[in-house]
């Protein structure tokens, strides 16, 4: 009888969300709504590998001079997460 409800509660957000147009979030395990949004971890990009070759032909070509120009540092990443407050289940958004 359980299995019944889940599919009709999905299939009532599906319809919800093609008539409004609009996302309820809702857990994939669960089926709750109780979700709420957190920030995960940030991760800074490493710059390329052949950016830094470039960078060091460009100082052996130019006698040292590429050496006044400055690094370009690496990007921040963030991710974002939803997480079900009655299951704990994770998820990317």
């Amino acid at each position: 009888m359980q299995e019944k409800s889940d599919k009709y509660r999905i299939y009532y957000y599906i319809a919800n969300y093609e008539r409004k147009g609009e996302v309820n979030m809702v857990c994939k395990k669960c089926g709750s709504e109780n979700i709420q949004v957190v920030q995960g971890s940030s991760k800074v990009k490493d710059v390329s590998i052949l950016r830094t070759l470039g960078r060091w032909l460009l100082i052996l070509c130019t006698a040292g001079l590429w050496l006044l120009v400055p690094k370009k540092k690496g990007t921040l990443k963030a991710t974002t997460l939803a997480v079900c407050m009655n299951c704990g289940h994770k998820w990317k958004i």
